[in-house]
């Protein structure tokens, strides 16, 4: 159900191309791509259309290097993107689906390649109103857990070995985020070596969590260097790592209404309990009406 067109997960390899949204091919239909995650240009992440067609994009000097996946056969209908995670063990990030029957699946990767699909505990559904909001190491084990949010606006994790939940528990003792917040990112802000939770309300505010585990720290505000909040018209996609020993992380925001409009604020000041501060920004990538109808769902863990 989850690959489209067919009666279950694909166990096939699925060839790739890249591809131009204007609809012209720009390498040899059928090319099949095997790039691994530190061959490609960063930041790269996944991005999923309005028609439901999923593809791994690179940026490079500002250009997209854009690959459709499957072929550019669409997800069925039902399948909502939740995150990356390495759920085979093969330190290659895959995807992980929700879907609205609240059944897990994953997609294996090798790089931009599909190399087969399943589902999580055995295809058992989860609660109804509970969606499946992040991915990460939660508990130290280096094995990616799974953060939910339920609907009343409790956050609750399941730690995982792989693709069987091990045990499951509510964060903060089940006490709701507050209306209008809604996860942004995930990453370690503060450089304890806790994943700690990125915000955005739908004013656009920033906010963060600082975490100890599933142990809530401290909150903090995030503004610009100017001291201002972000704008409503621009989403904050989540955090990435550029892998320059001791330096904070990088967030990717993206224009809500113009075609990947791609920004990258660097964090400057990360400071617990008070306002963190953004440093230098710089586009990555101009509108291009082109892109229209692409989203950024989740960016692939560096290093």
């Amino acid at each position: 159900p989850l690959l489209q067109g067919q009666g279950g997960p694909s166990t096939n390899t699925v060839l790739l191309s890249l591809f131009n949204p204007f609809g012209a091919q720009l390498m040899v239909s059928n090319a099949v791509l095997s790039i691994r995650k530190q061959e490609m240009a960063q930041p790269h992440f996944v991005l999923q259309h309005a028609d439901r067609r999923v593809a791994v994009a690179s940026l490079d000097n500002g250009v997209v290097h854009l690959r459709l996946l499957r072929n550019g056969r669409p997800v069925a209908p039902g399948w909502r993107l939740a995150g990356l995670g390495d759920f085979n063990g093969d330190e290659q990030p895959d995807i992980l689906w929700q879907n609205t029957n609240g059944t897990l699946a994953a997609w294996y990767l090798d790089g931009t390649n599909i190399i087969s699909a399943g589902f999580l505990i055995s295809a058992k559904p989860v609660a109804n109103g509970w969606r499946a909001v992040g991915v990460a190491d939660l508990n130290g084990d280096t094995k990616p857990d799974i953060l939910w949010q339920h609907e009343t606006g409790r956050l609750a994790a399941w730690f995982m070995d792989r693709t069987n939940r091990v045990s499951s528990t509510l964060l903060r003792d089940g006490k709701p985020v507050l209306p209008g917040w809604q996860l942004a990112g995930l990453s370690d802000l503060n450089r304890n070596g806790k994943t700690d939770f990125l915000w955005q309300h739908s004013d656009g505010r920033l906010g963060v969590w600082y975490m100890n585990g599933i142990q809530f720290l401290g909150s903090g505000q995030i503004r610009n260097h100017l001291g201002n909040p972000l704008g409503q018209n621009w989403r904050a996609m989540g955090l990435w790592d550029k892998g320059i020993q001791g330096g904070n992380p990088c967030m990717l925001i993206q224009h809500k209404h113009v075609g990947l409009y791609l920004v990258e604020w660097q964090m400057a000041e990360v400071t617990m309990g008070s306002t963190s501060k953004m440093g230098d920004s710089q586009i990555l990538h101009h509108a291009d009406p082109a892109y229209n109808g692409w989203r950024i769902e989740a960016i692939y863990p560096e290093n």
